[in-house]
């Protein structure tokens, strides 16, 4: 069957609505942020139509330094399997190209095969894959953080010193935050500390073995926020955990969410602290070079 490809408007929000409710038990985001895309100058979304029926959406959105971002792959649940993610997808790796972006990323769970097949078709490769998981009220016993324990505010450059000194701490090129990942550069460490309080654990000789920041944001009227930790040292690990969820419990967060880096989910399991729901789960960066598509 063949199905038509187009850039949509806002003349196509309603259509966009009815798929977006129904994907997470109606707790999608796309179909509240939608009307921002159409708005964007920098967005392009675009939708497959069997018909006048719109039947799968995407949006890329274009940024600094050369970089696109796919997001919103939604499709009808009757038309999954169809070729609609991969039409979708090679459609704005066609646009990326086209408007000279370096290079194209995009990020799921690593439950979601179907995604990750449209991705892996299109010519993604996974560039970075970390630890994922939700927690919500109450949240769960942990220990007291460690009087010996003394995190520090770090600016943008000292982190990138600190980092720089430190490549074991962080063995990929990107780092998360919230759903997103940004370039361990120096242009990435700032967009972090403008959106986030970075804090480190120093060693007495300099180095830099552990590190945590969070985005907070509100949802749904409800107060929520997402957290970056990255260590080298379990006991450190340990504390850093513990000082997250006495904030949640003293802010009143309806939810808190983790990106943990190489060591994290290990660590985490041993605190019995990942739900059953989020055992063995993490969260995947793909990137694409257009200009080789």
């Amino acid at each position: 069957m063949s199905y038509s490809t187009r850039l949509l408007t806002i003349e196509d929000k309603e259509q966009v609505e009815a798929i977006s409710a129904t994907i997470w038990d109606g707790h999608d985001y796309v179909g509240r942020v939608f009307p921002k895309w159409v708005e964007d100058e920098d967005s392009v979304p675009v939708g497959v139509f069997d018909d006048s029926k719109l039947i799968g959406i995407i949006n890329i959105q274009f940024r600094k330094l050369g970089i696109a971002w796919a997001q919103g792959l939604r499709v009808l649940d009757d038309y999954r399997d169809k070729g609609v993610g991969t039409k979708l997808t090679k459609e704005i790796v066609k646009i990326a190209k086209e408007k000279g972006a370096r290079i194209l990323r995009y990020c799921t769970s690593s439950r979601n095969e179907a995604s990750i097949h449209v991705a892996k078709k299109a010519g993604f490769y996974q560039a970075n894959r970390v630890g994922y998981l939700r927690l919500y009220p109450p949240y769960p016993d942990h220990p007291k953080p460690s009087p010996l324990i003394h995190p520090v505010k770090l600016d943008s450059d000292r982190m990138m010193i600190l980092l720089n000194q430190n490549p074991d701490l962080v063995p990929t090129k990107t780092l998360p935050i919230a759903w997103e990942f940004e370039t361990k550069d120096m242009t990435g460490i700032e967009k972090i500390a403008d959106m986030a309080e970075i804090k480190g654990i120093v060693s007495h000789n300099g180095i830099l073995t552990s590190f945590y920041y969070s985005y907070e944001f509100t949802r749904d009227d409800e107060k929520q926020c997402a957290f970056t930790v990255y260590s080298i040292d379990r006991s450190e690990f340990v504390d850093i955990i513990s000082r997250i969820l006495d904030t949640a419990e003293t802010k009143g967060y309806k939810r808190i969410v983790f990106f943990l880096g190489p060591n994290g989910t290990e660590w985490m399991d041993r605190m019995d602290l990942i739900p059953e729901e989020y055992e063995g789960r993490r969260f995947i960066l793909f990137e694409l070079i257009p200009s080789e598509h």
